[in-house]
């Protein structure tokens, strides 16, 4: 007796260290990628509207299948905005919650199997399983979030339904409740839960019952239940029907093809979990077009073979382990490969614990046909050094996902002719103002795909920004024309007729936007202008209360609504509009001397946010004319002054930009913008002495003020004088801000020759 509590207090306190370190693993191979950027498909997340107000929970609940996952996102988006740590935080802790009921599971398992307690088996299993790279594309990937939390809700109904069985006391009711709440919050958050009954069956049978029907029988009211509660799920969601309408999009593929390929699939997964090479967000699948094919032929024989050795054990009733790990993998794997047409990396995140515990089991028996060996040398450096291996390889992978060009480019790598690839890496260098370089991407796309009315809207977009407006439209119009109800299409052609002063189009493309996109809050605000342009102020109020009705923080949208209530001369509902638009941007200037109960000596604030308004919208032209007017109207207005600069600095003229920027400044000495952009201006310019003195500048009367250490530093690098760029650098990281590590060694290294 007290021995066995001896034990008992031995596997409390191993079962605590277990925790401990699969924590301490979980977050080390993850922590580079808390400050990822938003990548690919998070954006439907971030832009969505509906996850934008907590008040939402009820239309979260009835309009989405996967209600927890977006509940989540809704708390994210209210605690975070647009930071993109707090979701990945949330991830990495689903992961690591994950991978301790792991463990749990599996030392359940082991004990079931040998009516004896393991640790080392578990252990290296939830450690494989934390660590591993596949798993990335579920933690790392914000949006594939939905994978992970149905895994943890998955694996905690399996333990507390063994629990149920385990316990006779009156909290077998308590565990069976618990375990059929955590089934529908699995399914709830992804419908991969379809499969728990199955597995729960399986567990029992093999485990519980030792291969004995009738003991599984006399339970038939927990199965009973959890197929009942199944089937009411399934009538809930139709989420069948919606997987398979998925499959029937891939319309390239006639359905013996698709199934042919499934055996390669299945072989390319067991690829990228046992030896994790060849990972990519976006992987290209070719059909196997005949079973005479090598790649139907290797493949089948591969998972007959994997069958085979599955009967056996079972007719033998041998090594349950294997044997469950066997149908685990294959059972879990069927909801993402019987429906959906394309190799996913997140859908091995629940079937490859399979795998793991498998492979795990066999590399034990290769050493002693026994689970209970801790204090094999030769086994622990086996088991630690693939561990330290694939932490590796994670920690490499979540680097791609903290640069998303990067991302994009090992895509195109792995696949020359892949469509998304060249298409997001073009809208990746969009978003970085490298215009050239996205438009180059996106034309790749567009010759291998001359029906992507992606490729043609972001090529779109990049000859906008450039005012290539005639492109722009070409593309805009080829990209309505391929998918005529392409609303950000319509919108942004909207931007360009608005460029051109083509307002009536503009008007017609902005309304299309709001018939295809109803909650489209941005078209709505862009008519309204047009409509204020043109004088229309009652339409221009309306539209903009219905752009702040669809988002109510919607700042740009009250500070125009402001400007319309002041051309009405409705100077008080004109202040109500411009304060909340100050609560909410603090950027924007006082647009009319009504709007505020202190004097305001002119009109000149007036014409300056006319002006704003103008380069905003990328009219540089107009933009000038009224930040002149606002000058003559106050000479001694720097502020004007500084946004003239940057409105020449736009348009690369650099030498009246630099006169606006000093007038600024002979006006206003402690005007830091202005001299960070005079900064800027010597930068573009190569005149790095001249650039160094004004963030120089900025230093001396701000001297927390980052940015100018950080400039001062990258213009230092570009003189190589090293010593003098790692100073400021370092600065910036004694006070917290992260520098690139690579920039960071190659400077010391520099530096010390």
């Amino acid at each position: 007796m007290k021995q066995q509590k001896k034990n008992s207090i031995k596997d409390f306190h191993n079962s605590i260290i277990a925790t401990i370190l699969i924590i301490i693993c979980s977050v080390s191979v993850y922590y580079n990628s808390l400050n990822a950027p938003f990548i690919y498909d998070d954006t439907r997340v971030i832009e969505n509207l509906d996850i934008q107000k907590l008040n939402n929970i009820g239309l979260i609940l009835t309009k989405y299948d996967r209600q927890l996952t977006y509940l989540t996102f809704l708390l994210n988006y209210h605690f975070n905005k647009q930071n993109t740590f707090g979701y990945h935080l949330f991830n990495v802790i689903i992961h690591t919650l994950t991978s301790i009921l792991v463990f749990f599971l599996i030392k359940r398992i082991v004990f079931f199997t040998n009516n004896r307690n393991s640790i080392l088996l578990p252990l290296t299993v939830s450690l494989v399983f934390a660590v591993h790279p596949i798993n990335t594309e579920v933690v790392t990937y914000i949006y594939n979030r939905s994978s992970s939390l149905s895994a943890l809700f998955y694996l905690l109904s399996l333990l507390l339904f063994l629990n149920t069985i385990m316990t006779e006391t009156k909290f077998q009711r308590l565990y069976f409740g618990l375990s059929l709440i955590s089934f529908i919050l699995s399914f709830f958050s992804k419908q991969i839960s379809i499969t728990l009954p199955v597995i729960i069956f399986i567990l029992d049978y093999i485990f519980l019952s030792d291969f004995n029907i009738t003991k599984v029988v006399s339970r038939k009211k927990f199965h009973i239940t959890y197929w009942s509660l199944l089937i009411v799920l399934l009538l809930l969601q139709y989420t069948v029907l919606r997987n398979i309408k998925e499959m029937k999009e891939e319309t390239s593929w006639t359905l013996i093809s698709y199934y042919i390929t499934q055996p390669w699939l299945i072989t390319k997964y067991l690829q990228l979990i046992t030896v994790p090479t060849g990972q990519c967000i976006n992987h290209i699948i070719k059909p196997v077009k005949t079973i005479l094919e090598l790649r139907f032929i290797l493949p089948f024989l591969i998972i007959s073979g994997i069958f085979i050795s599955a009967s056996v054990l079972y007719r033998k009733r041998q090594n349950k382990i294997i044997l469950f790990s066997i149908l685990f993998f294959f059972i879990t794997l069927i909801p993402t490969t019987l429906f959906i047409v394309h190799i996913g990396e997140r859908h091995l995140y629940l079937p490859a614990l399979g795998f793991y515990l498998g492979l795990s089991n066999i590399i034990f028996l290769c050493f002693k046909k026994e689970l209970f060996i801790n204090k094999n040398l030769i086994l622990i450096t086996i088991f630690a050094t693939y561990i330290f291996i694939l932490s590796v390889l994670t920690i490499k992978r979540n680097r791609l996902y903290n640069d998303p060009i990067l991302m994009w480019q090992d895509a195109i790598i792995k696949y020359p002719d892949n469509v998304v690839a060249y298409n997001n890496r073009g809208n990746a260098y969009l978003n970085k103002g490298e215009y050239d370089r996205a438009i180059s991407d996106c034309s790749e796309a567009i010759r291998l795909d001359k029906n992507n009315a992606k490729a043609y809207y972001n090529r779109g977009n990049a000859y906008a920004y450039k005012r290539i407006y005639d492109k722009a439209l070409y593309d805009y119009n080829k990209a309505i024309e391929i998918d005529q109800n392409y609303a950000d299409a319509y919108h942004n052609r909207g931007m360009v007729y608005y460029a051109l002063n083509e307002y009536d189009k503009s008007v017609m493309d902005y309304t299309r936007a709001t018939e295809l996109k109803p909650y489209f809050a941005k078209a709505y605000k862009n008519r309204g202008y047009i409509y204020y342009l043109k004088g229309y102020y009652d339409n221009a109020i309306n539209d903009y209360t219905q752009a702040i009705k669809i988002d109510p923080e919607y700042a740009e949208a009250y500070y125009y609504r402001a400007l319309v209530y002041d051309k009405k001369n409705e100077y008080e509902k004109a202040s109500i509009d411009y304060n909340r638009a100050k609560n909410l941007n603090p950027n924007f200037s006082i647009p009319s001397k009504n709007l505020v109960t202190k004097k305001v000596d002119s009109e000149s604030d007036y014409y300056f946010n006319r002006g704003y308004e103008y380069a905003m919208n990328g009219n540089y032209e107009k933009a000038i004319m009224e930040f002149s007017q606002a000058i003559k109207l106050d000479p001694k207005y720097a502020k004007a002054y500084c946004n003239r600069g940057n409105t020449y600095y736009m348009k690369k003229e650099y030498d009246k930009a630099i006169m606006d920027y000093k007038k600024s400044i002979e006006l206003d000495p402690k005007y830091i913008d202005a001299y960070m952009n005079l900064g800027a201006v010597y930068f573009n310019k190569g005149e790095y002495d001249k650039a160094i003195i004004e963030y120089t500048h900025v230093i001396e009367i701000d001297p927390k003020y980052a940015k100018a250490y950080f400039n001062r530093g990258d213009t230092y690098l570009r003189k190589k004088e090293y010593d003098k760029a790692l100073q400021d650098f370092n600065l910036l990281e004694n006070s917290g801000y992260k520098i690139d590590n690579k920039l960071m060694e190659f400077l010391r290294k520099n530096v010390k020759k």
